[in-house]
């Protein structure tokens, strides 16, 4: 019986014992480490230094490593302004720069549009540009994604058309965020836009 990842040893020329071996993906641990890093900032060093190595390699490593940058930017802020918009122009600079390398990867616009996004509402660098091609972009696939990534894409969208000062685009994004996903946190955040529309 073959074992999937695993290598068969023969002994005496007569049996052959399989020894399964646990094989690490750097880029996947890379990944889960930034992910971690949204619930516990220490991990950003260590996220940023997994994925730093495969950036020139991994458009997608490259992405996840730029919105690592910015997350140590936003705790930087706190303590540091100006070298935390340094840091942030830098993460913006990596994930712009994944965008160009691997432009129809969903994953890769997917933390860029939240990215911009973050950084538009919370910070003084405009980002507007990179978070309305991204909607753009969104919008030409979202029909072939799921109804909850197709919601968070609305919702986003709601924000861009809100700081577009577009109200009428903006209330029919998040209405049409609230009826993909109506019972989420996605749906509730929606409301919440359009209450104060």
């Amino acid at each position: 019986m073959k074992i999937p990842g695993s290598y068969a040893l023969p002994v005496a020329g007569f049996l052959l014992i399989p020894l399964v071996f646990a094989f690490s993906d750097p880029l996947q641990d890379g990944i889960a480490l930034h992910n971690k890093a949204y619930g516990d900032r220490r991990y950003v060093a260590a996220a940023q230094q997994e994925l730093k190595k495969l950036a020139d390699t991994y458009p997608l490593a490259k992405a996840y490593y730029g919105n690592a940058v910015s997350m140590e930017a936003q705790e930087l802020s706190k303590k540091n302004i100006f070298k935390a918009l340094v840091l942030l122009n830098n993460g913006i600079r990596i994930l712009d720069e994944a965008v160009r390398e691997d432009p129809d990867n969903k994953t890769i616009r997917m933390l860029r549009l939240l990215n911009s996004s973050v950084v538009d509402e919370n910070s003084p660098v405009n980002r507007r540009k990179a978070l309305g091609e991204d909607v753009a972009w969104f919008n030409a696939v979202r029909p072939a994604m799921n109804d909850t990534s197709q919601a968070l894409i609305c919702l986003h969208e709601g924000k861009y058309w809100l700081r577009e000062k577009n109200k009428a685009n903006a209330r029919a994004a998040f209405n049409r965020c609230i009826s993909l996903s109506p019972n989420s946190y996605i749906g509730d955040s929606a409301r919440e836009y359009i209450r104060k529309l």
